[in-house]
């Protein structure tokens, strides 16, 4: 609402109520004369209100009737018939808060003495950018095809997670368990060009408790 309009509905607030007592003064002393120039008044106001209001309920309404007045009377109630342009407040567009850890990894087939297959080991390499520690909590190994497409997932929660200081680096030797070995070691029949492409994600918390995730190949 504007200035005007904030004013004209103040002052009619404070007729309206005066009109009110006096109509009630009226009705006791039974005097009916002052009673219908009461009525009257309150008729009126009620008019005003309805002009007052009629470009909040009705706009296209309003719009049409301030067109269809004379010049004169049109620039008098352009402010009340005029609805005020609506001010849209801008949005601020959401932060996307880069992850706090760089991760990375390197696969190490382990053979026993007979030269049969013994572990699959995950080093993992972990570097800090922010100014707080973070965990990793879990991880996650993929095998994805020459297209991109994931032939196999395995989601792993650690039994002890890891923390990374701020501004600090880590390096933690994972042993992967017999399911995820099994798929690598039976690519490795395969040619070095056809063989699935593994990638390993990691989740964790940052030190404010948001959940973060991170990828190495």
């Amino acid at each position: 609402m504007s200035d005007i309009q904030i004013l004209t509905v103040v002052a009619g607030l404070i007729g309206f109520s005066a009109t009110v007592l006096n109509l009630v003064a009226f009705v006791r002393e039974k005097d009916r004369g002052h009673l219908k120039i009461g009525l009257a008044v309150l008729s009126f106001m009620a008019l005003a209100a309805s002009v007052l209001f009629l470009p909040r309920v009705l706009p296209r309404r309003a719009q049409a009737l301030a067109a269809s007045l004379p010049e004169g009377p049109r620039r008098l109630l352009a402010p009340w018939l005029t609805p005020s342009p609506t001010i849209a407040t801008p949005t601020p567009a959401a932060t996307q808060t880069a992850p706090p850890l760089q991760g990375s990894y390197t696969l190490e087939l382990k053979r026993n003495l007979l030269g049969g297959v013994d572990s699959l080991m995950a080093r993992f390499q972990f570097a800090n950018l922010s100014s707080g520690s973070a965990r990793v909590t879990a991880f996650r190994v993929l095998y994805l095809d020459a297209q991109g497409h994931p032939t196999h997932s395995f989601y792993r929660v650690l039994p002890t997670s890891f923390s990374v200081p701020a501004q600090g680096q880590m390096q933690q030797e994972v042993e992967l368990d017999p399911e995820i070995r099994d798929v690598w070691v039976a690519g490795l029949d395969r040619p070095e060009g056809e063989r699935d492409r593994v990638e390993i994600h990691w989740e964790g918390q940052d030190a404010e408790g948001r959940r973060f995730e991170v990828s190495g190949t």
